[in-house]
């Protein structure tokens, strides 16, 4: 359950670029791209304030799948550089009162919401586990 919930956190991340700027989805597509393709930092990466950050917490979603000993700790700390990327851009929808920007950012809020409770509800057992 735990890694569909991650491979829609790490999906709907990238649906709220959509809507934010015309060429944000083709900017950050071909910036990883030639990451990981060509194995070079491009300059713009450390420029642009979205795209490093976003880097970062994907690769951490990524890492999360194959590293198991510390899953946890990778899904967490990706969710939560992307999430503070997604309160930026849902900041934004709501200044620049723009309806497509704030519905973009609703997928991965349900999502994240799902997998909030689930953690809770993850180390409400573990609590009561140690408690016995």
């Amino acid at each position: 359950m735990i890694n569909l919930i991650r491979v829609a956190l790490f999906c709907t991340f990238l649906l709220c670029f959509v809507d934010l700027a015309p060429d944000a989805p083709i900017l950050l597509g071909q910036l990883e791209y030639r990451l990981f393709s060509e194995g070079k930092i491009v300059g713009s990466i450390l420029q642009n304030p979205f795209v490093f950050p976003t880097l970062i917490g994907q690769s951490l979603f990524l890492v999360s799948f194959f590293y198991k000993p510390h899953a946890k700790l990778f899904t967490r700390l990706g969710f939560l550089i992307l999430s503070l990327i997604i309160c930026v851009i849902l900041v934004d929808g709501l200044l620049k009162p723009n309806i497509f920007v704030l519905a973009s950012t609703i997928p991965y809020l349900g999502i994240g919401s799902i997998y909030l409770k689930h953690e809770i509800q993850r180390f409400m057992r573990e609590k009561v586990s140690e408690s016995k």
